[in-house]
């Protein structure tokens, strides 16, 4: 008897209830695509492939290609070592660029070193002329921070 009752009361719900023309997942993605398959899901074939690999926002000549600054910052550091023999530089940040004339630019540097039992940072201003690529002068600037 309780068999017959379920049967009835889910026939009863079932029949009541709207029919269901879209899967209201694929609503978001494609209005008229139905469940009857997996086209709800966009390039779901694509997704399985493994052919999507590909990395984002980077440009074949990006990989390549050093920043201008490189020069100036090997040469920040090595400076930096040969003043300060007994400390290592451990971490380095290039902080910018100023152009004083057509003759003169800065390339700002802060290394952070580590030896004699402390730990310091050192602003190295390395001026050039940008025109010719010349060194002109290395100047450092200690900080505690």
């Amino acid at each position: 008897m309780l068999p017959a009752l379920l049967s009835a009361l889910c026939s009863a719900l079932f029949a009541a209830a709207p029919p269901v023309a879209t899967c209201p997942i694929s609503a978001a993605w494609r209005p008229a695509a139905t469940c009857a398959t997996a086209s709800h899901i966009p390039d779901a074939r694509l997704l399985d492939s493994g052919t999507r690999h590909a990395p984002v926002n980077r440009s074949p000549q990006m990989s390549d290609t050093t920043p201008e600054y490189a020069r100036w910052g090997k040469i920040a550091v090595d400076r930096t070592a040969t003043r300060y023999p007994n400390a290592r530089v451990v971490d380095y940040l290039h902080v910018g660029r100023r152009t004083l004339s057509e003759t003169r630019a800065v390339e700002r540097f802060k290394l952070w070193l580590r030896g004699g039992g402390k730990e310091f940072g050192v602003y190295v201003d390395v001026t050039f002329n940008p025109k010719t690529e010349q060194l002109i002068s290395v100047a450092f600037h200690e900080t505690a921070h």
